[in-house]
């Protein structure tokens, strides 16, 4: 079986991330093989500076294993933010099931640290068990979104209570240009950061970071 890599860095100097922002890379193995972005190598991830660093993560040569990994997280400061897995998704048994052992550790991790952690994750497409699974694992210090494809499957998990984000070039159009859109009692709302001459960072935003029903949906367009 192939060894999973994860690396920390206590202060992200990625600009959209905002100032004393912590961040993480989870090697390309963690990532679902039904991640449409994985399919059709529009990864946002799998080119620039970030998939430098994300093929040194992935061979080893940077970052730790899970354990490790989430020691280090005790040592970040109170109250920081933190955005896991920049690139990389959460880990998972062999039959794609998240590992409720690894969360558990990873959540446990940012609740005594005192940050304020959030990450996207396809692993919903895999199996029913994954979203049982985030369901049950919510905290006030790790916020867990689903990443979906468009604004109806968005709708669908948000009304079941899901934290959600989609990736949709054209609801974010809409959203940009003011329409207010809704799908059902769902709402959306265009990434900050994205907005054109938005001065917003992940830092200044935290939308993403928030855990409510009543939360709306986070639109991004493709990076």
């Amino acid at each position: 079986m192939t060894s999973s890599y994860f690396h920390l860095s206590k202060t992200s100097a990625n600009k959209k991330l905002g100032s004393f922002v912590a961040a993480s890379t989870s090697s390309k193995d963690t990532c679902p093989s039904l991640c449409p972005f994985k399919i059709d190598g529009s990864c946002y991830a799998a080119k620039g500076p970030q998939s430098w660093h994300w093929a040194k993560v992935s061979s080893g040569k940077r970052g730790s294993d899970w354990w490790e990994f989430c020691a280090q997280v005790l040592y970040l400061k109170p109250d920081q933010l933190f955005r896991v897995n920049v690139s990389g998704d959460l880990p998972t048994d062999q039959d794609g099931t998240l590992s409720i052992d690894k969360l558990t550790c990873l959540i446990g991790s940012c609740e005594q640290a005192g940050v304020k952690a959030w990450t996207y994750t396809h692993h919903h497409l895999n199996t029913r068990d994954n979203l049982a699974i985030i369901k049950a694992s919510k905290s006030k210090h790790l916020t867990i979104n689903l990443s979906c494809e468009d604004r109806y499957q968005a709708a669908s998990y948000q009304q079941k209570g899901f934290n959600v984000s989609v990736v949709d070039d054209d609801l974010f159009s809409l959203l940009r240009d003011g329409y207010q859109i809704k799908q059902g009692t769902t709402k959306f709302a265009a990434c900050p950061e994205q907005l054109p001459n938005s001065k917003a960072t992940c830092s200044t935003c935290k939308l993403c970071t928030r855990s409510s029903s009543k939360r709306p949906v986070v639109v991004f367009k493709k990076h």
